[in-house]
Parts: structure tokens; C-alpha cells; sequence
């Protein structure tokens, strides 16, 4: 299991790919991995409040696994930042999504061919 809470909308937007690659490495065949970030309805950036000059990246960081057949999302839950707020409001919505890593199921062999 491996898990990102929380850290990933501070990251530099050039080391996704690498960090997604890392994860893909690491992870083995029927593992799971847990991301725990923002959650709004399209990408974009604020200031970040903690630090001048920082920006806060915010997206739905599981598309850097969905994509890929063997990723599977099978959790996802839709909290509030705040724990106060709506969580139709973008800068509060956060979400705890779980996908799985299965490599046997996703590239099924010949799955369109008649087998006798």
C-alpha cells in the first residue's frame, strides 16, 4: 500500500509524472494505493497561505492512475476541508480515493476471440 496524504497539491507540477511513475514502481501487482487530497471540479492553483510565493495545486490527482487499465478505483469519499463548509465549495473539497493495482485483469488475452 502506498499512500499520499495530502502532500501532492504542493508538489512541483514537472515532478507528477516522475512521482506517479515511482509510485507505479513501488507498487506491487494487487496492491492499493490510497490518495488523500483536494478534490474540486477541474485543476487550478492558489497562493499558497502558509508560504509567500508557493503556490497550492489543486486537481483530482487519481486521473495520474485511472488512466492506466490496471489502476481501478474502488473507494472514494467526498469530505469537506474545514469540516465545516459545503462541499460544493472547490477550495474546501477534499477526498480520500482508494485504487487498486491489478495487472492480471487489465489486458485480458484475445478477449474477442472465439476460443473452441
Amino acid at each position: 500500500m502506498i499512500i499520499f496524504g495530502f502532500c501532492l497539491y504542493l508538489c512541483d507540477r514537472k515532478d507528477l509524472f516522475r512521482i506517479a511513475y515511482e509510485a507505479d514502481r513501488c507498487l506491487i501487482d494487487n496492491g492499493f494505493l490510497v490518495i488523500f487530497d483536494f478534490y474540486p471540479p477541474f485543476p487550478y492553483k492558489n497562493t499558497y497561505s502558509h508560504k509567500e510565493g508557493i503556490y497550492s495545486y489543486k486537481m483530482d490527482y487519481s486521473k495520474l492512475f485511472r488512466w492506466n487499465p490496471e489502476y481501478n478505483e474502488i473507494y472514494k469519499l467526498i469530505l469537506s476541508h474545514s469540516g465545516f463548509s459545503e462541499r460544493i465549495i472547490p477550495d474546501e473539497k477534499i477526498a480520500v480515493t482508494i485504487l487498486s493495482k491489478s495487472g492480471g485483469f487489465a489486458y485480458p488475452l484475445q478477449p474477442y476471440k472465439v476460443h473452441q
